[in-house]
């Protein structure tokens, strides 16, 4: 995901969106709403940019080539927020951005300068959407008669129809464990010849399947911070580091510890401590991947409204290691705050302070 060129606008206009819903209209002229999403859609931002040299006008129309037009999504830099004291209120945690549409250039050529505007419309974030899944489903048709115009009863003919449910996606505001379901598919054979020693007029056949309760288990869709970009790769020895944060008026539970390193293969212990016991809530080894977060599923733990918790990594081979800090455009859920970042030794609750932002290690909940 590429970042918007780093350009300060002349001008922003934001439209805040819509939460999708129908809209059902009875006889009796009496009108029922039902919310048919959990996310945000089609927030707008329109910018404009006055008296851009041709190599920043150049910028921002390589930028819409490479994000092939409205089909790849990216994050926006801290510059087109200048100058707002809460920004995050214009870019929702995890939401990203797209083209509304191409670029408008104006050439100005007495002055060799450009005035460029664009419209961007927010892309909920992944987690928002739980992964689908594929089934199988073979169900077999016992042997019968078939009854035709000649007044002969032919063999019955053992059929399997395989039924197959393609990749979707099961949406809710539950996010993590979506309780198991009952569902009913019914598969309808066209009507058709059945042949056996003889042949009998066609007939139409209907299957019925249903599946069993059960349960789908996938990852929340809630993340405890974002940023736009990772911040400075540094060296440092195999402190513990991380940031303590209280829960909110809520209490939320934990589904997932994730890592973010510069390079792979690196092993990392992930603990959450809650601060007023010392004591390790829930902890995992995590493998990172480069460049990217690595999250790995535990066993779900409630963290406690109003309770002080850390959330920290260590490397486990015990020597130093390359990470990142000072993330740009750093933000955090809204359903924690009083973050204070720390560092500490071994897997114990970290609780030295430091004026250096850590925060590669994330947990995700519900």
């Amino acid at each position: 995901m590429a970042t918007f060129p780093t350009l300060t606008p002349s001008s922003r206009t934001f439209t805040p969106g819509r939460h999708p819903h129908s809209e059902i209209q009875t006889l009796k002229g009496l009108q029922s709403r039902v919310r048919t999403s959990n996310v945000i859609l089609d927030q707008q931002l329109r910018l404009s940019f006055l008296g851009l040299t041709e190599s920043e006008m150049l910028s921002v129309r390589s930028h819409y080539v490479g994000q092939r037009g409205r089909f790849l999504s990216f994050a926006i830099p801290d510059s087109l927020l200048s100058g707002m004291t809460t920004p995050a209120n214009f870019t929702p945690t995890g939401y990203s951005w797209i083209y509304a549409n191409a670029p408008q250039v104006e050439d100005i050529p007495c002055a060799q300068r450009y005035n460029v505007s664009i419209e961007l419309v927010t892309v909920p974030p992944e987690g928002a959407n739980i992964n689908g899944f594929n089934l199988t489903v073979t169900a077999s048709l016992t042997a019968g008669a078939v009854s035709g115009d000649l007044g002969a009863s032919a063999p019955g003919a053992a059929l399997t129809v395989a039924v197959s449910l393609a990749a979707g996606a099961v949406n809710g505001d539950l996010g993590a464990s979506v309780p198991g379901f009952n569902l009913t598919v019914t598969a309808s054979l066209a009507a058709g010849a059945a042949e056996s020693f003889i042949n009998a007029p066609s007939a139409a056949l209907t299957v019925a399947v249903s599946f069993s309760a059960g349960a789908a288990s996938v990852l929340s869709q809630s993340v405890s911070h974002s940023w736009a970009t990772a911040g400075e790769a540094v060296l440092i020895s195999n402190d513990r580091v991380g940031y303590q944060f209280t829960v909110g008026a809520s209490a939320i539970t934990c589904q997932a510890l994730g890592l973010y390193m510069p390079s792979g293969s690196i092993v990392e212990r992930v603990i959450i401590h809650r601060v007023d016991t010392g004591s390790s809530v829930a902890s995992v080894d995590i493998t990172s991947s480069a460049n990217a977060w690595a999250d790995v599923s535990i066993t779900p733990v409630v963290l406690s409204a109003g309770v002080q918790y850390a959330i920290s990594t260590r490397g486990v081979s015990g020597t130093e290691r390359t990470v990142y800090r000072n993330h740009t455009g750093l933000t955090f859920n809204a359903a924690i705050g009083s973050i204070s970042y720390k560092f500490g030794s071994g897997d114990s609750l970290p609780t030295n302070t430091t004026g250096n932002a850590y925060a590669i290690a994330r947990f995700l909940f519900t």
